[in-house]
């Protein structure tokens, strides 16, 4: 039997080393703060012109859905109408430095890494009656078109850190006995639910893009699993990342080369990685740390 100063200095040593022992490190979450989105009334299109603009807010709550569904974004929830009441709604928001202070400041405050700012610039509404053959009921096509805008905003520097400008679409199709008014309900939420989903996704991938973290012969394991809007239909482009170009004048980075070299085949999705087999072009090899792309 162990004496009663041996027992005590073999419990002090095995709590010692407990406590000294580094703890699993949790996955790091990047804040975000996904604001309403402006629209352009200018240049609301067709039917469009009736909308009531307060609807779509379902893009923001889409992006917020994606980001959050992607375990790796903390999204900020409170108010921010300190940013929705600046100049980050004028269309000139490139160009505009109280637009990106504000976006800074308002990140800085709320420890906030990312500010999303969606511009709708366009919106448009229309339908389409055919009479069916033999005077039989009528075939309507209804159709939603939106241009977004989407600016990232980097807090720490107040610059704008990620854009695209995308054209989102819709159909509904329907047979009517008898005419009716038009009716926009099916095609408007899902033209809001496609835009806010892809937006998300854009963000999701432009802030941790898809890479290749392990090669196994033509296979290569992916650091993105089913929480990343991926399914074994997904077409990805594999892109082969060079090192940094910089400016000879300025020694600022212009970037990162990156050169198409093949495909990437979904074969398996898990909950945090994926398995895709590699279609490569000719003299092309891939490496860990090159990234897949979403293709259309």
């Amino acid at each position: 039997m162990l004496s009663g100063l041996t027992s005590r200095a073999l419990l002090w040593l095995a709590c010692g080393c407990l406590a000294g022992a580094a703890p699993a490190r949790a996955q790091e979450l990047e804040s975000i703060a996904v604001i309403n989105p402006a629209v352009d009334a200018s240049h609301l299109q067709g039917d469009a012109k009736g909308l009531n603009p307060e609807t779509v807010k379902l893009i923001k709550l889409r992006i917020e859905e994606v980001l959050k569904g992607s375990r790796r974004f903390n999204v900020y929830e409170r108010d921010s109408s300190i940013l929705e009441a600046s100049a980050l709604m004028e269309q000139n928001f490139a160009q505009s430095s109280r637009a990106l202070s504000d976006a800074a400041a308002f990140g800085k405050m709320n420890n906030v890494t990312y500010i999303v700012a969606p511009l709708v610039t366009s919106l448009k509404l229309d339908r389409v009656i055919e009479r069916g053959a033999a005077g039989g009921p009528f075939d309507s096509v209804t159709s939603g078109e939106a241009v977004l805008t989407l600016k990232v905003i980097d807090t720490a520097s107040g610059a704008i850190k990620y854009q695209k400008t995308a054209t989102y679409a819709a159909l509904d199709r329907k047979t009517l006995t008898v005419m009716s008014p038009p009716d926009y309900g099916d095609v408007w939420l899902k033209l809001l639910q496609q835009t806010g989903t892809e937006a998300g996704l854009y963000i999701f991938d432009s802030i941790f893009p898809i890479q290749i973290v392990q090669l196994n012969g033509a296979e290569a394991i992916l650091n993105r699993g089913d929480n990343g809007g991926l399914d074994l239909n997904a077409p990805l482009s594999l892109f082969s990342i060079g090192d940094a170009v910089l400016d000879p004048k300025t020694g600022v980075s212009l970037g990162k080369v990156e050169r198409k070299i093949g495909e990437c085949k979904l074969v398996s999705i898990s909950e945090r990685i994926s398995i895709s087999k590699l279609t490569l072009a000719a003299s092309q090899t891939a490496k860990i740390g090159d990234v897949c792309r979403r293709s259309k």
